[in-house]
This record gives C-alpha cells, structure tokens and sequence, in this order.
C-alpha cells in the first residue's frame, strides 16, 4: 500500500479478515485495566451483567468493572457461565469493554493512558497465588531429554511459581506496549481507511471453543452470565465488523434491539431478553461480494448442527447450506445490490469461499484427531464407562475433554457434515472449480485438493477440483513443542510408507460406505530468500497471505509474506503449474 498508494492497478484489491481480529478471552492484563475504564466512559454508565432469568423472583447482577484484574476466570466459573477458555482470567465480558477493544485494536484508541510495568497493576490485581493450580508446581523440561528432565525434577515452590508469573505479565505486558506504539496505531488507521475490507468472526472474537459442541451451545446459553457475553460480544462484532460487510444483512428489529438495550442504563430484564434472543438466532452474519472471482463469506459459527450433543457438530446445517445456494444464485444473476455484473459471461467460474477454518486441513493432524475421536467415542459405550460417567453425572466427559483440548473442530471431525457440504457445493450448486480462504490454525500451506462425489459402477461421478490456501496467523505463533509436532507430521506426510498406505485404505474406506472420493497434495513454495527450509510445506511463522488471480478469476500465486515485511521475507506457491482449475 505504502510503495503503490498512487496506482489503483498496483494496489490490493481486498482485504480479507477469516476472524480472530481480536481475542475476547486471552486479554493482557495491563490492556483489560484501560478497557474497563474506557468502557464506562464510552458508555455513559457502569454495566451489569444478570445472575439470574427473567422469570426469576429476585433479579441479582454482576458488575465486571468490580472484579480484579486476573480474576474473571473463577467469576466466570462461579457464575456457572459454562464458557471453556482456559485463559479467560481477563476476559471481556460488557458490551463497553468489547467495544472499547475493537477501538483499540482497529487504531483508534488516541490518547489511552495504558500502565507500562506490572507495579502499576498489581493493586488492581488479584493475588498471583489465588491463579497458582496444580501444573504450576511441574517444572517444564526446556528442551532437556526426559532422562535428564527426570533426574533433576524437583517440585516448584509458591515462590517461584509466583515470581514467574510476575515476569509473565511483564513480558505481555511489554509486547502488546510494543503492537500499540503510536506509529503502530496510525498504520492499523491508515490501512483500514485505504482499502475495501470484509471481515467474519470465528471463536476468539467472542470466546474460545464458541459452539464447539451441542453440550457447550446448551450450557451457555441456559446460564444468563454465559449468555449475555456472548450477545454482547455479538453486538459489538455486529457494530464493529458484521455491519460494514453488508447492512442489509440485518433487519431492523435486531438493531432495535440492541439499541434499546444498550441505551437502557437499568439493565431493564425485558430489553435484555430480547437483547440474547436477538443476536443469539440472527442468522444473517455470512455474506458474498459480487468480485471477479466472486466470493462468498462463510459463517460456521453460529449455524452448526450437533448429531450428538457431546460429539463434533455439521460445521453448517442444511439452512446454512441452503443460504449458501441462495448467495450463489445471487450472485450468478446478478440480482445483489450495488455490484456489477461479475460472472455473467463465465460459464465455469471460480469462486472463492471463505471458510474460518481450512476445509481440508493438514491430512496427519486431521486423522489423528479423527481416530483419537473414533477410539474415545468407542469407550464411552462400554458398560464401566457408562457407569463411572453416569455416577459422576458427567456424560460423554471423556469425548468432551478430547474435544476441548485438541480444539476438534475441523470440518472432517464430522464427516456427515464435510459430505454435505462439499455434496452442496458440487451437486446443488453445480459449482466444478473453486478455491477456499482460511485461517484459524497457526500454520500455513498451500493444497491442491479433488473431491470426487457420486461414483458407483454405473457413473463416473462429479468432481470438485480446489485450492486450499491457508494463511495462519498474522499474530500468535505455535510453541516450540508445537513446531516440532508440525515438523514430525510433516515428514510423515512426505513419504513414510505407513502413511501411504493408511491414506489409500481411508480412500477406499470412504469410496465403499460414502461413496466419495477426496485427495490433495501439498504444494511446494518457490524459492526465495525467506529464512525457511527449501523443503518445508507446512509454514508456522507469523504471515500475511496475499492471493493473485488472473483475468478469467483463476487463482496465480500465493504468497505469505512474514514479519517484519520485506521483499526477502516471504514465500510464494504457484497455482498455476499443472493445475486442475480449468
């Protein structure tokens, strides 16, 4: 933007955020102590959230700003709230604060007094050794070999645990000090006003593990705590990023709504009511934008459907998937409002989808998870593990632990789901080509994918061929431990013989009972003179994806350029070189 601010040809054309433009769970503490502040001032009062329902005899509330910095976690879980961050000490929980985040993240937030060093908190702080749990006391292994790791474990004492926490918060503390420089802000400013962006959320704009399964949707929305964060973090992203995309997406009763509330300083149980219902059955978040290639914002948030309450939801349930067909015929005859006429005159269009999370991810990491779900899921239904969950009145506890710690929500953890999607998107929407956007996993990478649906002994079938192009995230990098995970499958994916051959029973596993047919490869990158191993595939380094297509809508290019930006700090995959998308 800064080298060709002057040539509109030269100039990216779109800006497109897949969702996590802010994180309402995992806040830095020091952030919160001005967030809350600013809340109050921008709206005109103090905020409550209800304890209780509407029809209760005795209506009691909660004021956020009166809980101490680090302490909402264990407010949240006091309240029964039912949210599941495991960072959520911090977390946002008024319409103000939410507001006041996006302020300060989009670079508006001018002359903010935010502490600089963690003396200047620790007043407003709760006792470090109140956040102290039982893994504190394991020291980590730092690299070490698990003989020397063993040999020189000691449990940690309250003191050193406490004293790491401090340098913890000062570390944080310093890094996002160093994101909200006055220069930082001023380019945040400067680039949203100069291009065309669309954004859609995914779970961190209003908490972690946001729907991940019918028992979490369910456990949320019956507490009133739990469900007044999420409508406020709803309103705030419809005010804030869902409005700009597209106004007409959103009737007036749901702005009334939110209106009415927001402007009742009472907290008036009516209004609120009204307020939850709202934005928590509004369906008209995703959106397409009638481009050359045309594209159509997915939401796969807020429309899943729960097979099983315990168990990975359909990502998208038949209404959203008949939204989706609506949005195609849109756009195919041009009737959406204030767009030219974008694929008119091409027979074979290419699309672009925009999926929060990759459609079909990195196979390994997939299939791991897949089985490990398969196996648990397999356990529950023995007789001592009924029993034992049904004595502790936990059911299927075991699915959900799995679930919530390896975030188990890619499209092909409910294959019934990934089928009909795919199915509508080849069959009903007769749509042979087209390319997925996403984000949401902390690496990288370029696919070249088919999906083959229909064949049998007497049809050939259809086949969808698509690129996968992945660009995770512009903040937020795995850990060590992660990497070298990454960097292990990555090299079973390559060639192990084990691994091949586990594919192709999974083929034909899936040809004999679904009677589809998926297969991808990963793409190498060209070379460059970025600092990455020429025969990597998989990228964890913190990037910016950019995507160039073509006069006819086909994709060309995609590159990731890294931090800090520079001709020699990127990566490029070419899309063009023998690829299906014809």
């Amino acid at each position: 933007m800064n080298t060709h601010h002057s040539d509109i040809d030269k100039r990216p054309d779109l800006l497109l955020l897949t969702g996590d433009q802010i994180y309402a769970d995992d806040v830095e503490a020091s952030l919160l102590h001005v967030l809350r502040d600013q809340a109050e001032v921008l709206m005109g009062y103090t905020e409550t959230l209800p304890l209780t329902d509407n029809d209760s005899p005795e209506q009691c509330s909660i004021t956020p700003k009166t809980i101490p910095l680090g302490g909402r976690a264990a407010e949240l879980k006091k309240c029964h709230s039912g949210l599941s961050s495991s960072e959520a000490g911090n977390h946002l929980m008024s319409f103000g604060e939410f507001a006041a985040m996006y302020i300060y993240a989009f670079g508006n937030a001018r002359n903010w007094q935010k502490p600089q060093c963690w003396e200047e908190i620790e007043p407003s702080h709760i006792s470090l050794s109140k956040t102290v749990t039982l893994p504190d006391y394991i020291p980590s292994r730092n690299g070490q070999g698990w003989w020397d790791y063993l040999k020189t474990w000691r449990i940690k004492s309250l003191n050193t645990i406490i004293a790491e926490k401090k340098v913890a918060i000062q570390d944080n503390l310093t890094a996002v000090n160093i994101f909200s420089t006055p220069e930082s802000l001023l380019k945040v400013r400067r680039l949203l006003a100069n291009i065309p962006t669309y954004m859609i959320f995914d779970d961190h704009d209003v908490t972690d593990d946001w729907n991940i399964t019918g028992h979490w949707y369910d456990k949320v929305r019956s507490s009133p705590v739990g469900r007044r964060v999420v409508s406020n973090a709803l309103a705030a992203y419809w005010a804030f990023q869902g409005w700009g995309n597209d106004p007409d997406n959103f009737d007036s009763d749901m702005i009334a709504s939110i209106t009415k509330h927001l402007n009742n300083a009472n907290d008036d149980a009516m209004s609120g009511e009204h307020y939850d219902l709202m934005t928590w059955k509004h369906r008209g978040w995703g959106f397409s934008i009638a481009t050359n290639p045309p594209i159509i914002v997915m939401d796969s948030r807020t429309q899943r459907q729960p097979d099983n309450a315990s168990y990975p939801p359909r990502l998208m349930d038949r209404y959203a998937l008949d939204w989706l067909r609506v949005e195609w015929s849109k756009l195919k005859t041009c009737e959406k409002s204030c767009h030219d006429n974008a694929i008119a005159s091409n027979n074979n269009p290419c699309p672009v989808l925009i999926a929060t999370t990759p459609v079909l991810g990195f196979s390994p990491l997939e299939h791991i998870i897949r089985t490990l779900l398969w196996v648990i899921s397999y356990i529950e239904t023995t007789r001592f593990i009924k029993l034992l969950e049904k004595l502790i009145n936990k059911e299927n506890f075991l699915t959900s632990l799995l679930i919530n710690h390896l975030d188990a929500e890619a499209w092909t953890s409910n294959l019934d789901g990934f089928t009909a999607f795919l199915d509508t998107v080849l069959h009903k929407m007769d749509i042979k080509q087209c390319v997925f956007l996403s984000g949401d996993v902390h690496y990288s990478f370029s696919e070249k994918c088919l999906y083959r649906s229909g064949t049998s002994h007497f049809s050939a079938g259809k086949t969808l061929n698509f690129y996968q192009l992945t660009s995770s995230s512009l903040r937020n990098e795995p850990n060590d431990s992660q990497r070298k995970a990454l960097d292990k499958l990555e090299h079973i994916e390559k060639g192990r013989p084990l691994w091949q051959q586990t594919r192709r029973l999974f083929r034909r596993l899936m040809i004999l009972i679904r009677g589809w047919r998926k297969d991808h490869e990963l793409l190498e990158f060209s070379p460059s003179t970025a600092s990455i191993s020429q025969n990597k595939r998989i990228i964890a380094q913190c990037n910016l994806g950019q995507v160039i297509f073509d006069a006819d809508g086909l994709p060309v290019t995609h590159t990731l350029w890294f931090t800090p930006y520079g001709p020699d700090k990127r990566v490029s995959y070419d899309l063009s070189k023998g690829r299906k998308l014809e």
